[in-house]
């Protein structure tokens, strides 16, 4: 099975912010969970120091639901077996969405599954086919361009499960290639996702929290990084909103906790805990943009311009000291 392992880099972009809070540079820098001369209860993930101050963090990635990483890690290589045999080369100026569940099952036998991938990937040709001769036509009979995003839905194969091909129209206004192909996973509804979020949340404060806790008997600051990939079903004001919940339950809560957005190529770094302050009842609406606090968007403009695009709706505007940094993957270590 392969999950990614983001422990190194995340706890990096945490180190980060805690660097510009501090105005300090990280020094002695060790990896307890390696070290076999620390006892098992205070081997957490990381323990450096910012200036006098000793500091042990403690990094786990948490699910929206069970057993949510390794479906995911299922769909990721099945995803690989449809992309590969579907080319960059649909027809139309559009681009095109595979709308599939991601539980979807494709048979362990290597003969059954090349029959059932062959028989997907005749569908998405043909399907991506007649949806373009659907536009085209219409475009002929109206005049109208092409602004219309079309599914072709079938139930019949297989797999045993609904399948959707979108056609979203003007590939190059989405940064896309005409005729690229993707694959976007479809969660089941679930009535009662949102007790199974606190589920899992709780369960990451469980086990991590007593090991930190023993940390502060040697006089260091504790830090709890939690590493959420699959926002989209657990975004981060919902984690704010269940914070304060669980801290409330517990004796043994870090110093500081941060939130860790990793599911797109910038990872946002979230404080959501510093000593007896943690985020407010009401976060912002998830941010379109995410801006550095110091920076803010609208400097300099006239303050009459961003009221009429109602800016701050789309650069919501953080308590100080609140507002996440942004970092590209590939400049953490």
């Amino acid at each position: 099975m392969n999950i990614p392992n983001n422990e190194g880099k995340v706890c990096d972009a945490v180190v980060k912010v805690l660097e510009k809070w501090t105005g300090k540079t990280r020094t002695n820098v060790r990896r307890p969970d390696t070290d076999h001369t620390v006892p098992d209860d205070r081997r957490v993930d990381l323990r450096l120091r910012l200036g006098a101050q000793e500091y042990a963090i403690e990094h786990t990635r948490i699910e929206p639901f069970e057993n949510d990483i390794i479906t995911n890690t299922r769909f990721t290589k099945r995803h690989g077996y449809i992309k590969e045999r579907v080319a960059d080369s649909l027809p139309g100026p559009a681009y095109y969405v595979l709308e599939i569940p991601v539980d979807f099952r494709l048979p362990a036998n290597r003969k059954q599954r090349e029959e059932e991938l062959n028989e997907l990937v005749e569908w998405i040709q043909v399907g991506a086919h007649h949806l373009q001769e659907v536009i085209a036509n219409r475009i002929k009979q109206t005049g109208s361009p092409d602004r219309t995003a079309i599914s072709f839905k079938v139930t019949q194969l297989k797999f045993g499960c609904d399948i959707e091909l979108v056609r979203v129209p003007f590939a190059t206004l989405a940064s896309r290639n005409p005729g690229s192909f993707s694959i976007w996973p479809i969660y089941p509804a679930d009535n009662d996702a949102k007790e199974r979020r606190f589920k899992q949340l709780q369960q990451a404060f469980a086990d991590k929290c007593p090991k930190l806790y023993k940390c502060k008997d040697e006089g260091a600051r504790t830090v709890l990084v939690l590493e959420g990939a699959e926002l989209a079903l657990m975004r981060d004001d919902h984690i704010g909103h269940q914070l304060n919940t669980i801290l409330t339950t517990r004796t043994d809560t870090p110093d500081e906790i941060y939130l860790v957005r990793t599911s797109t190529l910038f990872w946002c770094v979230f404080p959501a805990k510093r000593d007896t302050v943690h985020w407010p009842t009401h976060m912002p609406e998830y941010p379109l943009y995410i801006y550095d606090e110091d920076t803010p968007p609208t400097a300099g403009i006239p303050e009459w311009y961003p009221d009429s695009l109602r800016a701050d709706d789309l650069y919501p505007t953080y308590p100080q000291g609140w507002a996440p940094m942004v970092f590209q993957e590939n400049e953490l270590d």
